[in-house]
């Protein structure tokens, strides 16, 4: 009989390995999240950022923190018109394309200073006509003008992240990593170019690497998915301590989101843990109850070995 209930439970095994690999496109509700900063590079705190679909009067807002970061959670897959706004400084306007599944591109804006005759309006100005470039995918435009802005002031480092998002665009990734690179000799620890350099060696098919670049946004930014993702490369390298490590801080920045425990189950289920993952399945179920990984969870609790 103890045989028996080892084969099955490998077979339970095995079939979770492949939810492990695909849960990462089950995400929920579309998030995206970014940085509100001064043209110096410094963050601008209470500056609000609202999302609006068209004319359908459902808006989503959100306040920077004191680092100037926000995130939005909430996005069905259309077009949305964004406008951030802060006081002493010109207000911008744009509009992005969301999609629901997963988490969009950080958006790490920078808002130029109000001066005296210069009326409020859709944000004025070199830096913003560049930034409506870009939104608008005129991507060797706006590349250009990014270029004028600095040329112009030199220390302003940060347009590099604009620059380095265009050239990605513009199929031009070396150039990108180069921009992000001077971003990184000014800031070490800045979360945009050390997730994009992440994002960008995961798409060389370079998890190590990718690994390497968000470890060390972790400790940068308050986003979920970074730290998740640190724990699916580490389990997938066989580091589970590591990968346990990872997930519970994901889930400790997100404390309604089931994913994380569902994957520390798989990670206890591979271990041989039974009782274990059995634990982090319930847990997973009663944080977000009518999710998709909830239903997940449901379904590896029904299929493990009952003790006789």
């Amino acid at each position: 009989m103890r045989k028996h209930m080892t084969s099955n439970a490998a077979l339970v095994a095995v079939g979770l390995l492949f939810v492990a690999q695909t849960a990462m496109a089950q995400m929920g509700t579309g998030r995206v999240a970014g940085t509100v900063k001064d043209q110096d590079g410094n963050p601008i705190e209470g500056a609000t950022v609202t999302a609006q679909a068209g004319d359908s009067g459902r808006a989503l807002e959100a306040t920077t923190d004191g680092r100037g970061r926000w995130a939005i959670l909430g996005f069905r897959s259309r077009a949305y018109d964004f406008s951030v706004q802060a006081p002493g400084f010109m207000p911008y306007n744009y509009q992005a394309p969301m999609r629901q599944a997963g988490k969009n591109p950080d958006m790490d804006l920078i808002l130029e200073r109000a001066q005296m005759g210069r009326s409020a309006g859709t944000g004025g100005g070199l830096l913003a006509e560049a930034q409506e470039l870009h939104q608008a995918g005129r991507y060797d435009e706006a590349l250009g003008m990014y270029d004028e802005v600095l040329a112009a002031d030199p220390t302003v480092y940060q347009i590099n992240l604009n620059r380095a998002a265009v050239l990605r665009e513009l199929g031009r990734p070396d150039e990108a990593k180069a921009a992000y690179q001077i971003v990184l000799d000014q800031e070490p620890g800045n979360a945009a170019a050390l997730v994009s350099l992440g994002e960008m060696a995961m798409a060389d098919s370079d998890m190590n690497g990718a690994l390497a670049y968000w470890e060390q946004a972790v400790d940068s930014t308050q986003d979920e998915v970074i730290p998740y993702n640190v724990a699916q490369i580490s389990f997938q390298n066989g580091e589970t301590d590591k990968a346990i490590e990872y997930y519970l801080i994901a889930a400790d920045r997100r404390a309604d989101w089931a994913e994380p425990f569902v994957q520390i189950g798989i990670v206890y289920l591979n271990m041989g843990d039974f009782p274990a993952a059995a634990e982090q399945f319930e847990m997973a179920i009663e944080v977000e109850p009518e999710s998709a990984a909830a239903a997940q969870a449901q379904a590896m609790l029904d299929a493990l070995p009952k003790p006789e």
